[in-house]
């Protein structure tokens, strides 16, 4: 049940965005808006592959629980600035400048 109502959350709130930024949206074509929405789903399941995998990997090394769980933050906190720097860069390039904002 719980996954079901994250997963609607998570939907519901894609709604959210998208219908806030109306204005941006519109100003994309077809073929952009597909590429940007693929290179986001493209950099949300490389690093949820690279933390789930390789952060629980590396976690596993260390056997005192704390150093772990700190190992562990610090390799979420990496790879998420990793990939949303990617992910800017990208968006920037197919929407030429439209995404993600400032640059």
């Amino acid at each position: 049940m719980e996954d079901l109502l994250v997963s609607v959350f998570c939907i519901v709130m894609g709604i959210y965005v998208v219908a806030k930024n109306r204005k941006v949206v519109r100003e994309l074509s077809f073929s952009q808006s597909v590429f940007a929405l693929l290179s986001f789903l493209a950099a949300v399941g490389i690093a949820f592959v690279s933390i789930y995998y390789g952060g629980n990997w590396i976690a596993r090394q260390f056997s005192y629980s704390a150093v772990r769980f700190v190992v562990f933050v610090l390799i979420v906190l990496l790879t998420l600035s990793l990939w949303s720097w990617i992910l800017r860069k990208v968006l920037h390039e197919i929407t030429n400048g439209i995404l993600p904002g400032k640059e």
